[in-house]
């Protein structure tokens, strides 16, 4: 019974060997490689999209290089779910709707995309036999990143990164002076108040207020008050569930006048300010591309979107 059971099992193993070594020969057939090839090219133009906006994201971000290099993967991450939250279709869809609407940068980054994933795959199918299966699959890495280098080069994109780098930190540090103008200017009205003796009522204190301007006022956020806003009350929510993970800005700061002495974790407004100077390059760089066009209107609406999310 036992030599049985062993003769059975030898069996099954030789099964397995067989049924293996017959998807590998079928695998390595012309027709299953030129079918994955077919499949593969279709989605790779999206693949190559990604690389190129995730590029152009990071080069225009105004932080610091030891950020970004820490934090690449989930800035590639954000730009992408960025997109696909503006156009569920993909990214694809979304700069041939960026074509649509008369965009010129996006014409020109879709032909570059499209030359880039043709010339990968010209070169696989001339060389087909030796390719392996798992090679047919477009992927983003150091060959693609020098590629695309080129063509943002060529394209004159690695211009515009600059402006919009250099528009979002001076919206940034805008924001940052006049924050701290405000706590100044409610300090100074504060002590005043204080050396005022005519003021000991709450009527009094009211009306000095709503004087100087603090009261029976409608707040209408910029763009990047409102993202700081909602990022920050996204931060605190998550801090009073528990759910907040740490993080490391790596002095991401410093260039916007905010030095830390010690290597304490960053407050919740330190952190908030940060992703509301990610979500504004997002924003930023669309609008620079001509992907989509924002009015006066649509981005006051946005910023009052942004504070409530």
């Amino acid at each position: 019974m036992d030599e049985q059971k062993v003769f059975g099992f030898l069996d099954k193993v030789k099964d397995i060997k067989r049924q293996e070594a017959e998807q590998k020969a079928f695998r390595n057939t012309s027709d299953y490689k030129l079918r994955v090839l077919d499949q593969e090219e279709k989605k790779a133009n999206g693949v190559c999209l990604d690389a190129i906006f995730s590029k152009i994201y990071k080069d225009a971000l105004p932080l610091n290089d030891d950020y970004k290099v820490a934090h690449g993967e989930d800035l590639d991450a954000e730009m992408k779910d960025f997109i696909c939250a503006r156009c569920p279709k993909g990214m694809e869809y979304y700069v041939k709707e960026g074509i649509r609407k008369g965009s010129k940068p996006a014409v020109k980054i879709l032909e570059s995309a499209e030359k880039i994933v043709r010339e990968f795959y010209e070169d696989k199918e001339l060389n087909l036999p030796d390719v392996d299966v798992e090679d047919l699959v477009f992927r983003s890495g150091d060959d693609l990143q020098q590629k695309i280098d080129i063509v943002n080069q060529d394209l004159g994109i690695d211009d515009v990164t600059q402006v919009i780098r250099d528009n979002v930190k001076s919206s940034a540090i805008s924001e940052i002076t006049r924050a701290k103008k405000e706590k100044e200017d409610l300090r100074r009205l504060e002590h005043e108040m204080i050396d005022d003796m005519a003021i000991k009522s709450e009527s009094a204190i009211n009306e000095r207020l709503e004087l100087a301007g603090y009261t029976k006022k409608i707040f209408n956020p910029t763009l990047f008050q409102g993202m700081m806003i909602g990022k920050l009350n996204q931060l605190q929510t998550l801090s009073e569930s528990g759910n907040l993970g740490s993080d490391n800005l790596y002095g991401a700061l410093e260039e916007y006048g905010i030095v830390k002495e010690d290597a304490s974790e960053p407050t919740l407004e330190e952190r908030a300010f940060v992703e509301a100077v990610k979500e504004f390059t997002k924003v930023s760089m669309i609008r620079a591309l001509n992907f989509e066009k924002f009015g006066l209107r649509e981005l006051n609406d946005m910023a009052q979107d942004y504070a409530v999310m």
